[in-house]
């Protein structure tokens, strides 16, 4: 992992110069958003517009005074209190960042993002602190569903099933977009994979916010305001490491509040990342891979993971068993025409009670 993804500890004195941090925090609108009681996450993703979450809802206001060269002004400024480097930034386009008050941030800029976005995140952290009588006594320990060891799948799982048997993938997809199913696509270069990809992601709800995570832009969604995209290269530079890792943004996307996150294509240490990133509220996923058969995919993608350095500490069963354990939905595709599938929903829950 790039050595800039990792926040440097912070100088004493950091926040004696935090005065122009303020100022500029202020003309872009996003202190404003920080004061707002209920407010627990505030994010850029382009010019002239910020987002904010406020009782799990994610809303928009407009900022005409966030220009791209203000969010880049402001962006610098932070990185050098983090890493008292004014070339943080420059040298690599991902960074954490702590502000004035406390709150903890991500930026991400271009070649990472679109050119003339910037995407910074922040986290506000919660000032209330209760006791436990507090909790008892405001109703927060009533109505708590005890999760207990499952033993048949859910009852929309069972109608899934049964779209297959009917061949009605028209509403098997669609009801694995409603249940955030984790799908992957396979085939080969023009198999189609990622334009039903295109078709899927437009089903997902516009009130989300999502990250997607390519080389190349093809997932373009132009029904869904609050996201962002994310490009890696994956070429060599003269000392024979990747320019700008995919692993690096997928452990990006740790810290940048997505509700789903769409990866462009699975091909190397990045698979590891990414299926850790499943397990942590980010279901509802897609992503596409190169596999010769819905049976080859999880073999294929273990055995990206064991050929990663990450992976080759790892026992390759233990691999095998995450990787089966949070996909749902396995596709192979041919000339844009969909010729295999795998949902085995109670294969998944045997796997998740460890049996």
């Amino acid at each position: 992992m790039n050595a800039h993804l990792n926040a440097a500890p912070f100088a004493e004195n950091m926040f004696d110069n935090s005065k122009p941090i303020r100022a500029l925090l202020k003309k872009a609108g996003i202190q404003d958003l920080l004061e707002i009681e209920g407010v627990t996450e505030v994010a850029m993703n382009r010019p002239g517009e910020l987002w904010f979450e406020r009782k799990a809802i994610w809303e928009k206001v407009n900022s005409p005074e966030l220009t791209f060269d203000l969010a880049k002004k402001l962006a610098n400024s932070m990185a050098v209190q983090v890493s008292d480097k004014s070339s943080q930034l420059n040298d690599y386009p991902i960074c954490p960042v702590l502000l004035p008050d406390g709150e903890r941030g991500q930026i991400v800029m271009p070649p990472a993002t679109e050119k003339g976005c910037l995407s910074l995140t922040i986290r506000k952290p919660s000032k209330d602190r209760f006791s436990l009588e507090d909790y008892r006594d405001s109703g927060r320990l009533t109505g708590v569903k005890v999760v207990k060891k499952k033993t048949d799948i859910e009852d929309w799982q069972k109608e899934m099933v049964m779209c297959i048997k009917r061949e009605d993938y028209y509403n098997f997809f669609k009801l694995a977009v409603l249940h955030k199913q984790n799908m992957i696509f396979g085939g080969q270069t023009g198999s189609g994979k990622t334009t039903f990809a295109k078709a899927i992601v437009d089903l997902y709800p516009p009130n989300r916010r999502y990250i997607t995570i390519e080389d190349v832009a093809e997932l373009f969604m132009p029904h869904h305001p609050n996201r962002v995209h994310l490009f890696f290269n994956n070429s060599k530079d003269k000392d024979g490491n990747a320019i700008l890792p995919s692993k690096d943004l997928v452990q990006s996307c740790m810290r940048m509040k997505a509700d789903h996150i769409f990866m462009s294509e699975l091909r190397g240490e990045e698979t590891w990342d990414y299926f850790a990133l499943l397990k942590t509220g980010h279901d509802g996923s897609i992503t596409t891979a190169h596999f010769g058969g819905v049976e080859h995919c999880i073999p294929r993608l273990t055995q990206l993971v064991k050929e990663s350095k990450t992976g080759a500490t790892l026992d390759q069963s233990f691999v095998y068993h995450e990787i089966a354990s949070s996909l749902d939905i396995i596709t192979k595709w041919e000339g844009s025409y969909l010729k295999q599938i795998r949902y085995e929903p109670e294969e998944k829950l045997h796997l998740l009670n460890g049996e």
